[in-house]
C-alpha cells in the first residue's frame, strides 16, 4: 500500500495494514472446518440424514465445539451430542478419553448418545429413528425447538386477517 491510499476501514499507520480482527479466525473454528472437510464416509452418511431440519425440524450442526471438546454432531436446542464410535475408539486410552468426554459434556448439561458404526452400517433408518426417540425424549424434558420449526409447514392464513389475531386487513385501493 502506497501512501497515497489508504484503506476502507479509515485506519491510518500500522493499524492499516494489520487485519481487522474480525478476519482472524480462532484456532478452535480452523481445527472445526479440518474436520467437517475431513468427515469419513459414515459421518458424512449420517449428516446427510440430519442436516436442513430433516430430523423432525431439529437443528444440528457437526464437529461442534463445546468447552475444550468436539462433538460429531450436535443439537443445540435438544442439548444432544451424538458421538459416532468406529473402530479409533475401541482402543483403551481412546475409551478412556471418550469416557471423561462423556463424563464432562454430561455435567454441563449436555445428553450423549453414542452409536457405533456398526449400527449405521447395519440400519440407517433405526439409527435415526433413535435419534428422533431421544429428541422426543429431550422435548418431553422441556428442551425444545424454536417456534415454526417444527418441520411442518405453517398453516396458511385465512384471507382477510392480519398477523394480528381478530383484526382484519384491508389491502389499500391502488391510486
Amino acid at each position: 500500500m502506497n501512501r497515497r491510499q489508504r484503506p476502507l476501514t479509515g485506519a491510518v499507520g500500522l493499524r492499516a495494514l494489520l487485519p481487522h480482527r474480525r478476519y482472524v479466525v480462532a484456532p478452535r473454528t480452523l481445527a472445526a472446518r479440518r474436520m467437517r472437510i475431513s468427515m469419513n464416509a459414515t459421518e458424512r452418511l449420517i449428516w446427510s440424514r440430519l442436516r436442513d431440519r430433516k430430523v423432525d425440524g431439529w437443528k444440528f450442526r457437526r464437529q461442534q465445539p463445546i468447552g475444550p471438546y468436539f462433538v460429531d454432531f450436535y443439537c443445540h436446542s435438544a442439548r444432544l451430542a451424538v458421538e459416532i464410535d468406529g473402530p479409533v475408539h475401541w482402543d483403551e486410552a481412546r475409551g478412556a478419553y471418550d469416557m471423561r468426554r462423556q463424563a464432562w459434556l454430561e455435567a454441563e448439561g449436555n445428553r450423549v448418545l453414542r452409536i457405533p458404526v456398526s449400527e449405521i452400517t447395519r440400519s440407517l433408518a433405526d439409527v435415526i429413528d433413535t435419534i428422533d426417540g431421544v429428541l422426543l425424549e429431550q422435548e418431553q424434558l422441556g428442551f425444545g425447538r424454536k417456534p415454526g420449526l417444527s418441520g411442518q409447514p405453517h398453516p396458511p392464513a385465512s384471507p382477510g386477517t392480519s398477523p394480528q389475531v381478530g383484526k382484519s386487513y384491508v389491502s389499500p385501493s391502488p391510486l
